[in-house]
């Protein structure tokens, strides 16, 4: 009985020791994509308040907020956070396209309207490891994502770093599908 005892007892340190290495090592990856953000950041006129969404830390949708308008952009990075696309995306390149956007368009300003309203946003650094005691979360373990609204004084609001498809989402569904569907059509 000292025995399967024994065994129990050196079972649980080790299961307990690999949690927290895990734990720490994907607070540790949120780190990295806070840090890959602020590079790609740095490039985008730091004056507005910038709303940036990234996959796998090499794939970022920004929009830049300033007084009246709102500028989208697409940047790809290598995996050491080098720029290697960085294009402003252009809403209406012709009239006849801007005519049939314009509902659209509409819409799309509203919700990025509401999307800038930092008072919606949690104020803490949210992650996998964090985010775990979520009531009716489900997490899916694919493709790391990373959220931030950063203003122009460099506080940033709804930082999160999760799954892109992890649920519940952590940012408004709209907004998400925006911002991720901004990235797959300019990839």
């Amino acid at each position: 009985m000292k025995h399967v005892l024994l065994l129990w007892l050196i079972i649980s340190v080790y299961v307990g020791k690999a949690q927290n290495n895990w734990e720490a090592k994907s607070d540790s990856l949120a780190l990295v994509s806070r840090n890959k953000a602020d590079m790609v950041l740095s490039h985008i006129d730091t004056a507005n308040t910038n709303m940036l969404y990234s996959l796998s830390n090499q794939y970022y949708y920004v929009i830049a907020k300033s007084t009246n308008t709102y500028k989208e952009y697409y940047i790809y990075t290598d995996t050491l956070g080098n720029i290697l696309q960085f294009q402003e995306i252009e809403k209406q390149s012709t009239r006849k396209q801007a005519k049939k956007r314009l509902k659209q368009i509409e819409l799309d300003t509203v919700s990025l309207n509401k999307a800038f309203d930092v008072d919606r946003y949690n104020a803490d650094f949210i992650t996998i490891t964090n985010n775990q005691n979520t009531p009716d979360a489900k997490y899916d373990w694919s493709v790391p994502s990373y959220f931030v609204i950063k203003d122009k004084n460099g506080k940033r609001y709804g930082e999160c770093y999760i799954s892109a498809f992890d649920t519940p989402l952590l940012i408004d569904s709209n907004i998400h599908a925006y911002l991720l569907i901004g990235i797959l059509i300019e990839q």
